[in-house]
């Protein structure tokens, strides 16, 4: 036996028409397939089923001639205390030790078979070195279960010595990216499977692509996807320790094109193989749209549980990429929420928001006085449009710290700003506060219509 898990399960996975159900694997070492061993729920009746071996180092794996296949369903054999174990002979086919493979399940015929429901287990990634796939319909693409696996077992010849090699190491995978032009940053957020620390490569030349393919758990790095970035600006997450969640503050490249990035990063302080693909992204144009940046004279603190906000009214229609307020800290203060909501008829901040960021306070300079602030930039990720002569809100809200270790927002009083207004909330109010003709510094840009 060379691949196997075959242990709990406590799902399945029916399989029939253009379903197709798959599980991937990464041989240890060189040998010849002879069988696969599928846990099938009984009763069943599988003779209409095939199994095909694909290799997934192949550009467009599933459209390849696969690697090998079923001859015809050879026997059923019983697992101990589980349902039956289905057995499938296979047209011998050497397969590469550190080469990720796929098993692929389909039930097709004609009249057409009943479902084959193929066991699993839901969470835990119990098999490291492979996980569970699905294709729901022809022309969709596989979706990939990374904490899931399928029973089943690989056999072949000779046998298997026992490994030499250490057990490799999680992988971390991005799942959702996320841009946002700022006047002083490009900004970029990254969410990733596992928890995890990354540094982001930034370049204008687009990078080469390496004929190497890195495997872990099974999970491929394709040659069409890996990067050699030969100039580059680094730059490094804005969040401490491993997260599943990735900030990035990147200088803005001194032309305007297309620009390119890959993350590499790390595992519990350990470099991993992972990479992602390539990032292309063409920075759009913005502009400066609603403001009042002058005439700051003094500052008010964003106290523990208190909110403090800035309420403004739109000049066109547009969709906001970001904001900058004039702030300074005192101390060590904890992260600040910043968020963009609606207003009320009365022109107090309503319930509805838009938008939610934690600003890390790293990104708030130190100082004493409102001389010592500077502008902050806060990225908008979200795709938010902002109507024509609509009133918005703009909070920063502290929920936890103490009064000597908080951020400080510049503000003008008396303010003369005719768009809006400088409102407060303390945690246990149910309403906002309002002094009139005072108004915080700030600047809304977005994209240029």
């Amino acid at each position: 036996m060379s691949e196997a898990y075959l242990a709990e399960y406590d799902a399945d996975q029916a399989v029939y028409g253009n379903i197709r159900a798959g599980q991937t694997f990464t041989p240890f070492y060189n040998h010849t397939i002879m069988y696969v061993d599928l846990g099938l729920r009984s009763p069943c009746d599988p003779a209409k089923s095939h199994v095909e071996i694909f290799d997934l180092w192949k550009p467009d794996w599933f459209n390849q001639r696969p690697v090998s296949y079923s001859t015809r369903p050879y026997k059923r054999r019983p697992f101990k205390d589980q349902p039956d174990r289905i057995r499938y002979g296979m047209h011998p086919a050497e397969l590469i030790m550190d080469n990720p493979y796929a098993i692929i399940l389909r039930n097709v015929g004609d009249p057409a078979p009943d479902p084959l429901y193929w066991l699993h287990k839901s969470s835990g990634n119990p098999y490291e070195r492979g996980h569970r796939i699905l294709r729901p319909d022809a022309g969709q693409p596989w979706q990939d279960f990374l904490d899931q696996d399928h029973l089943f077992a690989e056999l072949g010849f000779p046998p298997m010595p026992l490994s030499k090699y250490d057990p490799p190491i999680p992988n971390w995978l991005a799942i959702q990216i996320n841009w946002a032009a700022g006047n002083d940053y490009n900004w970029l957020r990254v969410y990733t499977t596992v928890p995890c620390h990354l540094w982001a490569y930034h370049t204008a030349a687009q990078p080469t692509k390496s004929w190497l393919t890195r495997i872990t758990r099974g999970l491929p790095t394709l040659w069409y996807s890996r990067a050699v970035v030969r100039e580059y600006y680094q730059f490094e997450q804005l969040e401490d320790g491993d997260t599943l969640e990735h900030t990035f503050r990147m200088t803005i490249l001194p032309f305007i094109g297309t620009i390119y990035t890959v993350l590499r990063g790390m595992i519990n302080n350990t470099q991993v193989s992972s990479t992602s693909p390539i990032i292309k992204w063409r920075r759009p144009t913005i502009q400066l749209y609603d403001k009042w940046n002058t005439g700051d004279n003094t500052a008010f603190s964003v106290a523990p549980n208190q909110a403090k906000a800035q309420t403004f009214t739109t000049t066109t229609t547009h969709t906001i990429q970001a904001v900058r307020l004039k702030l300074y800290k005192t101390g060590s203060p904890p992260p600040t929420y910043f968020y963009i909501q609606d207003t009320l008829p009365t022109g107090q901040p309503g319930s509805t928001r838009y938008y939610v960021w934690r600003l890390p306070a790293k990104l708030i300079p130190p100082g004493n006085t409102p001389p010592d602030a500077q502008w902050v930039e806060v990225p908008i990720f979200s795709t938010i449009k902002l109507t024509k002569n609509t009133r918005y809100a703009i909070a920063l809200r502290n929920e936890y710290g103490d009064p000597s270790n908080c951020p400080r927002w510049n503000i003008q009083s008396p303010g003369y700003y005719t768009g809006g207004n400088y409102f407060y909330q303390v945690a246990w109010w149910p309403y906002w506060a309002t002094w009139i003709g005072a108004d915080f510094m700030f600047e809304e840009y977005g994209l240029k219509e």
